[in-house]
């Protein structure tokens, strides 16, 4: 029997960890905040779901925006983030709860990412206690409920699977005898991971290449 709660009980603690930060998340942000940024994200999530409700699939020009005159917002800002929200108002929710729902989901996606990532080098309660300790950093919170930068935010669900990718792609290819299949994921999983972090906030992609680059130099020079 002990054997079994050892075995479950940190995947179980993680399904609760998921949960409840997806439910932190919409209690939260419920009222909207009111914050620099909050309300523009907003605007541009109800205008993507007009363009995607016209057929417009990647619109290079918001037309109502800046007083009719229209604006070209996706030309220079990553446009990932405003897809989900933008899905679920054509669902039928209004932008706000719409983009509530996404920033919920993407947080608790976040926390099974770290998981997953801490699960290279530890165990499963001490992954559990390392996401957990990833979803409730004050910086991500501080993003949403005081900046309003949302896709910032939404950025930190990418982060651990940069870095699973990464490793994954360096223990596979650095084994000669790793199967072909796995060497194949490893690099699927980070080329769409890093596609998905460019594509959701360009300025953390940024700082993230040069935080792995920095970790790869100093790693070829302890091997070397």
């Amino acid at each position: 029997m002990q054997e079994r709660v050892h075995r479950w009980g940190a995947p179980l603690a993680l399904g609760g960890l998921v949960v409840l930060s997806a439910l932190v998340t919409l209690r939260l942000t419920t009222p909207w905040p009111e914050t620099p940024d909050g309300f523009f994200h907003l605007q541009r999530v109800r205008a993507l779901a007009e363009a995607l409700r016209w057929g417009v699939l990647f619109p290079r020009w918001f037309p109502d925006f800046a007083f009719g005159y229209g604006y070209p917002v996706l030309h220079f800002y990553a446009p990932l983030f405003y897809y989900l929200p933008a899905l679920f108002h054509l669902a039928g929710w209004d932008a706000i709860a719409a983009t509530r729902l996404a920033l919920a989901l993407l947080t608790a996606l976040s926390g099974l990412a770290a998981y997953a990532l801490l699960r290279l080098w530890v165990r499963p309660w001490a992954a559990f206690v390392g996401a957990s300790v990833y979803v409730w950093f004050p910086y991500r919170w501080y993003d949403v409920l005081v900046r309003g930068a949302l896709p910032e935010a939404a950025a930190l669900t990418w982060l651990p699977l940069v870095v699973l990718g990464t490793v994954l792609v360096e223990r596979t290819w650095r084994t000669a005898a790793a199967p072909r299949s796995h060497r194949a994921a490893a690099l699927v999983t980070a080329v769409l991971a890093w596609t998905g972090l460019i594509l959701t906030h360009n300025l953390t992609a940024w700082m993230t290449a040069l935080g792995l680059g920095v970790a790869v130099v100093g790693q070829a020079l302890r091997r070397w």
